[in-house]
Parts: C-alpha cells; structure tokens; sequence
C-alpha cells in the first residue's frame, strides 16, 4: 500500500513537470517571466542567452533606431542567436513599459507556419503574452504583436526561454523600441471670413432734364405788299394815263 502511495506521488510530480512545460508558461510568469523552479528543478541560466528576439521588424533606416508605431502589427521571432542548431522547447514573451517594468503593453496573437504550438498567456489578460503550446523543438517561433494607440511611451521585451527542462533562460530583456509619435491633429481656428464688403448703394440716376418745350416758331412776317390784282390795276391807269397826255400833246 505505501508502495502504491509513493508511486501514485512520484508519477504526480512528473506529470505536474511535464504538464508546467509542455502546456505553456505558468500564470506567475506574467509577473516574473520565468518558469517555475520547482516544476522545473533548477534555477534559470545566469550565462548570456543564447537567444534573442529580432527587432528588425522595427528598424528605422533613417535615423537607425528601433520605433513602432501606435496601432501597427509586427511579426517578430524568437530565434537561435548561435551558429549551433541548438534548439528550445518552451518560450514566453511579453512587451512592457521601459518607465514600469510591470506594465505590459500591446496585444499578441500566435503566427508563423507553425502558430498551433504557441498559444497566449494564462495572465489576466491573455493577450498581453505568448507562450509555447507543445514541447516540441522548435528551431524558431514567430508571433505577431499590435502595438498600443495613444502615447504609451518606449518599450522593450522581456522574454523566457526553455531549452530543456532544466536549462533555461528567464527574465531576459531586448534593447529598447522607441514610440513613435502619435499622429496629433491640432485643430486651428478656422480663419474668420470678413464680411462681404456691402455694395455702394447704386448712384441715383439725375432726373432727366426736362426737355426745353419746342421754341414756337415765330409766325412769319408778312411784309405789307401789292397784290397782283393791285397791281395789275395800278398799271392800267397808269397806261391810260399815258395815253390821255399823248392825245394832248399837240403835233
């Protein structure tokens, strides 16, 4: 009966190791991004990490630094920084605040050829990490992460990687992602129209000047003459009057 009892508590303990690892990253690795020691049985690597997660995807040519933008989704990896073939079983990953190390950021979501073997984080809220789903080696393993809108300020990303259950690497960090800055629209007074300037009132036309009534034609002057029946009477005599001194007129 002991028998059976300590069998029962032996094949127990390695089912909780072998679940705590295969199944993802534990929920107390939302805070200390490290697998749990006991479930694992030593305590993590304190040599260099021979793993790195890339920041190329954030890599600004111009000034040759590292920025995200707000409100973008970038594909990142977590890869074998060694010319070896080592490989690794079991990772997990979150994005945090440079100015509060305890702030996570951003929104993860599994990728890559093979996204079934990562899933997210059992943290709060799941989607502020990713971690592996299956204990299988795996030479890389890719994710995608939004990045937060607003200002949130720089990041960098921690990470734990587990290379065999008892050689592991936790509490790790990258180099720091600046933010870049947020589109601000600043919103400028529209310039006041001036008011139409009001049209002169229209020059009142002059009156029309009366028109000068007609000059009345004066009534010709009629010179006072001798008719032609005047005249003719007037002759007459005088023709007879010539002819009476004629027959008085001696021989």
């Amino acid at each position: 009966m002991k028998l059976l009892i300590c069998v029962s508590l032996v094949m127990s303990s390695i089912g909780l190791l072998v679940e705590g690892f295969s199944g993802g990253a534990p929920a107390q690795a939302c805070d200390t991004l490290s697998p749990n020691p006991t479930q694992h049985g030593a305590q993590p690597q304190i040599s260099d990490v021979p793993y790195a997660i890339s920041l190329m995807p954030f890599y600004n040519a111009s000034d040759n630094s590292f920025t995200f933008y707000p409100g973008r989704t970038y594909t990142l990896g977590i890869t074998n920084t060694t010319n070896g073939t080592t490989t690794f079983r079991g990772f997990f990953v979150q994005a945090r605040l440079v100015s509060d190390d305890t702030t996570r950021v951003g929104v993860f979501a599994p990728t890559g050829p093979i996204a079934d073997q990562s899933r997210l984080s059992s943290c709060p809220i799941v989607t502020d990490g990713i971690t592996h789903n299956s204990a299988s080696d795996k030479e890389a393993m890719y994710f995608s992460w939004t990045a937060p809108l607003g200002n949130t300020g720089n990041i960098r990303f921690g990470f734990a990687v587990v290379e065999t259950r008892m050689n592991y690497w936790a509490n790790q960090r990258t180099g720091v992602v600046q933010q870049a800055p947020s589109t601000i629209v600043t919103t400028t007074a529209a310039t006041t129209t001036e008011p139409a300037t009001t049209a002169e009132p229209a020059t009142t036309a002059e009156p029309a000047t009366t028109a000068e009534p007609a000059t009345t034609a004066e009534p010709a002057t009629v010179e006072p003459g001798i008719s032609s029946a005047g005249l003719t009477a007037s002759l007459t005599i005088w023709a007879i009057g010539i002819a009476l001194i004629a027959a008085l007129k001696p021989f």
